[in-house]
């Protein structure tokens, strides 16, 4: 019974590693290899050919075993360097704490633009002037000249004509009797004529400017055409200006008043007062009117500026220039001196003619006194070959100054 049992039990045991078997795969399809034929002799026997049959290699996808590591001896444990370790994780950094109210900045105020450097502001129009100056000099000199030219001519012109409008009219108030209405009209008349001859002269000034404007960009000229856009303007310029110069030097007009109203009084105290007090108050209206001109012709340097460039009305552009000065007070007045300086070197050529010729013409004053024909005539053709001269002398230094004023306007009313 024994032996049944443990027959029994190898043969389930033989069931179960059928069962566990893996399937084999099919058999590949036989390869029958060719071997080479033998030489065959009489009374041998021809072999069949030979047929291999060639089976899949079936690999097993289990995964190895590791093999087995050797233990390490001390020696080689004691060879084996340092494995580094690993750093500790660092702590969570803690939050800073909240500023104090003291230590947080104000919030800055916006800042107004930079202003231009105080050199940089005057040493840039003369930079410009000097750039004008070097690229310009004969053509701009040309047109000057030409504008001096015709205005010397005009003014003779002028002057001589109204002389003889004076003359006329004197002669007129003495068969009149000299009335008082003759008088009247005698003065009236010479108001005129002085007002006509400043306006001229104005007008011709003004198209200097606008010469200067032209020339400096680049745009085409014409005395008529300039004297012609600038006519009615300049006569209220011209107005204006005789005007406000009249109310700056009002206070000497006063003061020259005083003797002359003493004398006509007739009293001998009057005259007393008069012969003593006309010379101090000549002095005084001399001073005063010299230096009121003076600051006036400071003020208003930039007032044709306004009004033939920007389109101003002759008050407009007497406001604005006025108040161009006095937000770049330092800046002009140091420019104006430089001016000053300009002026004066460009003059010494006309100051050593004019200190020559003045003594040439006092001895020919002093031959038409003695001869009063031939004397005269050859001191009128005289003065007219100094004066031609003189043109081209004053020219140049209305080269030197007009330019500089322009670009130093330009820079001032600059946004």
């Amino acid at each position: 019974m024994a032996e049944k049992a443990s027959a029994v039990k190898i043969t389930k045991r033989k069931a179960q590693a059928k069962e566990a078997k893996p399937v084999a795969p099919k058999p590949a399809a036989t390869q029958t290899i060719p071997v080479p034929s033998q030489s065959t002799e009489p009374g041998t026997r021809v072999s069949k050919p030979e047929t291999q049959t060639t089976k899949p290699e079936i690999r097993d996808t289990k995964p190895a075993a590791p093999s087995p590591q050797p233990n390490p001896t001390p020696e080689a444990v004691a060879q084996k360097p340092p494995q580094p370790t690993a750093a500790p994780a660092p702590a969570p950094a803690l939050p800073p704490p909240p500023p104090s109210p003291a230590a947080i900045p104000a919030p800055k105020e916006p800042q107004p633009p930079k202003k231009d450097d105080f050199v940089d502001y005057i040493s840039e129009p003369f930079g410009a002037w000097w750039s004008f100056t070097a690229a310009n000099f004969k053509e701009y000199y040309v047109r000057l000249l030409k504008l001096n030219f015709a205005r010397l001519f005009v003014m003779i012109g002028l002057t001589i004509g109204l002389l003889i409008i004076l003359i006329a009219s004197m002669f007129a108030g003495a068969y009149l009797q000299w009335n008082i209405a003759a008088i009247a009209a005698i003065i009236v008349l010479a108001l005129l004529c002085i007002l006509v001859v400043g306006w001229a002269d104005q007008c011709f000034e003004s198209a200097a400017f606008s010469l200067t404007e032209a020339q400096a960009n680049r745009k085409p000229f014409s005395i008529l055409n300039a004297l012609n856009f600038v006519k009615g303007v300049t006569f209220r310029y011209v107005l204006v200006d005789a005007l406000v110069r009249f109310v700056f030097c009002l206070p000497a007009i006063i003061v020259l008043a005083i003797p002359l109203i003493a004398l006509f009084s007739g009293s001998v105290m009057a005259s007393t007062i008069f012969f003593m007090g006309f010379w101090v108050a000549y002095l005084f209206f001399i001073v005063y009117g010299f230096f009121a001109n003076l600051l006036l012709n400071f003020l208003t340097q930039f007032w044709r500026y306004g009004f033939l460039f920007e389109g101003m009305g002759v008050i407009a552009s007497l406001k604005g220039g006025v108040s161009l000065i006095k937000r770049r007070f330092p800046e002009v007045l140091v420019s104006d001196f430089i001016i000053i300086a300009l002026i004066l070197v460009a003059s010494i050529p006309y100051f050593i003619f004019f200190g020559i010729t003045w003594l040439g013409l006092f001895f020919l004053q002093m031959m038409a006194m003695a001869i009063p024909l031939v004397g005269l005539a050859i001191y009128l053709i005289a003065v007219f070959i100094v004066a031609i001269i003189a043109i081209f002398l004053t020219t140049i230094v209305d080269l030197a100054w007009r330019p500089a004023q322009y670009f130093v306007w330009r820079k001032v009313s600059a946004k």
